[in-house]
């Protein structure tokens, strides 16, 4: 049974390989700049000015810290992208 799950993340590590021209993910961090209540919408600005948005206003305020799981969709431009996952990283006291 361990030889098929060896080959199996063998085939899984050599797929990964071959794919490299797909989008792939990358971590950035922000705080929290502003907020659309109506649309559910939070902004985020990272530390290069850039601001990022994601869904789910919830407990989230103006200054919190937050961590974002990027996708670049396979491209060279930052322009077109877009968050996949979001998470509270905790709140700077400077900003409040």
């Amino acid at each position: 049974m361990s030889k098929v799950i060896s080959v199996f993340f063998a085939l899984m590590v050599m797929f990964a390989a071959c794919s490299h021209a797909e989008a792939s993910v990358y971590p950035a961090t922000g705080a929290v700049v502003e907020f659309d209540f109506d649309e559910d919408i939070v902004a985020v600005e990272d530390a290069a000015g850039l601001i990022w948005e994601f869904y789910g206003v919830e407990d989230y305020q103006l200054g919190d810290l937050v961590s974002l799981l990027m996708e670049d969709n396979g491209t060279e431009s930052i322009f077109d992208d877009k968050v996949i996952d979001a998470r509270y990283s905790g709140f700077s006291r400077f900003s409040r």
